[in-house]
């Protein structure tokens, strides 16, 4: 069984507090919804592809919204939610609209941001839920950030090895091992 750090954990591995939660946004949550681990009174699971949003393994009451990363700041207003997270989401767009959703996203938080990424190239473009979402899947911009990038945005960032799950992600073969950056952002 693997064991795989929550969100809080996290956060205080790189020495931050988490703030006080009654709110969360989860952006891209697909069916793993991880912000189901951070204790909130209200999440919001929130994705392009529905049946990710009706396939949720939770046991926690949550709201499902339906919209692209994209369109945050015109489905939510600004200061609408104490934590705003994007867990393995933003290498799915294109880098310019996932550096967009990062900005958007310190608009709708009111006290802490969250982003988790690979830091390795990953080439995928492939449901592995086998819902049929293979263009949501699709990784975009993967590879494409550093520490050093995210660290100027103005978070606090880890690097941890990291052992994906053994399904198949692309026509390829990939390396199972790779390297996620977790930022964090207190406002």
């Amino acid at each position: 069984m693997r064991i795989i750090p929550t969100i809080p954990e996290i956060i205080f591995g790189m020495g931050c507090k988490l703030p006080s939660t009654v709110s969360i946004l989860d952006i891209g949550c697909g069916i793993s919804f991880l912000s189901q681990h951070i204790p909130a009174d209200i999440h919001v699971a929130f994705d392009a592809y529905r049946p990710y949003l009706e396939n949720i393994k939770t046991d926690i009451s949550y709201v499902p919204v339906q919209g692209k990363a994209q369109d945050i700041s015109k489905i939510f207003l600004p200061n609408s939610f104490d934590m705003v997270i994007a867990t393995d989401i933003l290498e799915h767009l294109v880098k310019k609209d996932a550096l967009k959703v990062i900005v958007d996203m310190e608009v709708i938080a009111r006290k802490v941001i969250y982003v988790e990424m690979p830091e390795t190239y990953i080439p995928q473009n492939i449901d592995i839920w086998g819902l049929g979402g293979h263009y949501w899947q699709t990784h975009r911009s993967t590879g494409e950030w550093s520490k050093g990038e995210l660290e100027k945005l103005g978070f606090t960032v880890s690097r941890r090895e990291y052992k994906m799950s053994d399904v198949k992600r692309h026509e390829d073969s990939i390396d199972p091992n790779i390297i996620k950056l977790d930022g964090v952002k207190i406002l």
